[in-house]
């Protein structure tokens, strides 16, 4: 019962990854929805895979424009 609560062994590591991720924006001044967003519609263009090329998503690898948009909150389009 008790491994049934643990849940999954890699957890830990996801969660650590998350928050070095994001703390790794915030310490650059990037939103993370916004990042996250961008990401994720990356990974949706390529039928749900992760890119090939990460170091593009990392801040120190970003053009001066790419870091201005990723500082911006996401826009939300209402649709109704």
């Amino acid at each position: 019962m008790v491994s049934r609560l643990r849940g999954n062994d890699n957890s830990g590591y996801v969660e650590l990854t998350l928050f070095t991720i994001f703390g790794t924006l915030k310490l650059w001044g990037l939103n993370g929805h916004t990042w996250l967003l961008g990401y994720f519609y990356e990974c949706a263009l390529l039928g749900g895979k992760s890119p090939e090329v990460v170091q593009k998503y990392l801040p120190w690898n970003m053009t001066e424009k790419q870091k201005t948009l990723f500082r911006e909150p996401p826009k939300h389009e209402d649709t109704g």
